[in-house]
């Protein structure tokens, strides 16, 4: 499969896979190259990026920083570089992504991004998905982890829960993952997964 037709087809799930290893390679390349100040720094827009919307352009920000890294380790790699320039085009796609002109600039290094294999995030068992799922909703779910996992709409999905845990002493999770769409599910599912371990559901 091609990179455009990767970029298509993806889906909501694949998506989030994208998007946590993107962050997370920058993350990991700041650790190794600098001190826990640039590190904080970086943690603020990280945070930002958690809540760029499911869009072409995002989605090219994202698998051109991944191919910009590829390309480095077949070359010559310099993790200065690419913190650098990887910073800065995830700041750029915060604050413009949304603009008719935008063009991602990592763009250009897309052809040395790597499909992700499927269930790059997930992979887990159906025990274990429901597990991690209502770990998640019972001791993490928040207002903030709603615009984590809905970004820019979250206010919409905010509402639905709220509705759904005033009206039911028990069982908000449930109606509140029934009334999502498919897209939708497997955004909230795949953080649950993110946040707790496969085994012991320990918060990471």
């Amino acid at each position: 499969m091609s990179n455009n037709e990767y970029d298509r087809q993806m889906t909501p799930a694949a998506f989030v896979g994208l998007r946590r290893h993107c962050i997370d390679l920058v993350r990991e390349a700041i650790k190794t190259e600098y001190d826990k100040d640039m590190l904080g720094a970086f943690e603020k827009t990280a945070t930002r990026a958690e809540l760029l919307p499911f869009t072409t352009p995002v989605i090219k920000t994202f698998m051109g920083i991944v191919g910009f890294w590829n390309y480095q380790q077949d070359h010559e790699p310099n993790l200065v570089y690419f913190i650098r320039d990887a910073t800065h085009d995830l700041n750029e796609c915060i604050n413009n992504s949304d603009k008719v002109w935008f063009a991602p600039r990592p763009e250009q290094y897309g052809e040395f991004f790597k499909p992700l294999p499927e269930g790059f995030v997930a992979g887990r068992t159906p025990v274990n998905i429901v597990s991690s799922f209502f770990h998640y909703m019972w001791n993490r779910w928040c207002e903030e982890e709603c615009k984590l996992v809905f970004g820019w709409n979250y206010k919409h999905f905010w509402g639905k829960w709220c509705y759904h845990q005033q009206k039911f002493s028990s069982g908000a999770a449930e109606c509140f993952y029934a009334e999502l769409d498919m897209g939708n599910q497997q955004l909230l599912v795949e953080q649950a997964l993110q946040c707790y371990d496969e085994k012991l559901h320990n918060i990471k």
